[in-house]
């Protein structure tokens, strides 16, 4: 078996350089995932903004409820709210204000102007 000499000074710049191959490599890999980050953030915030800008028209006109047999009266903030409460979609609700037609249930909607 051969013996190999190593100079002590050959081995740590050997040593060296090796460690800063893997800093570098790690530099590298901390920038594509800062990258990737930033990317998906960025995603995010679109997503968040186009959820908030998507309005169906506007915010909502305000809406009274009112059932036929039990002679309930609720006011609400928009057609959402009145959806929610008599448990309908809410393209029902605003149907149920613009075409003046009750439900099953006996709830009736209108559209109040100016409040």
């Amino acid at each position: 078996m051969a013996k190999i000499w190593l100079d002590a000074g050959t081995f740590l710049e050997k040593t060296i350089d090796i460690e800063d191959m893997f800093e570098l490599n790690l530099r590298a890999i901390r920038k594509r995932n800062e990258k990737i980050k930033n990317e998906i953030e960025k995603k995010i915030k679109d997503e968040d903004s186009e959820i908030k800008t998507t309005n169906h028209g506007g915010p909502g006109k305000i809406i009274k409820i009112f059932n036929i047999n039990t002679g309930e009266v609720k006011i609400l903030k928009s057609a959402e709210e009145a959806s929610r409460y008599i448990k309908v979609s809410r393209s029902y609700a605003s149907y149920l204000a613009r075409e003046n037609k009750s439900t099953e249930d006996g709830w009736k909607a209108e559209y109040i102007q100016g409040v």
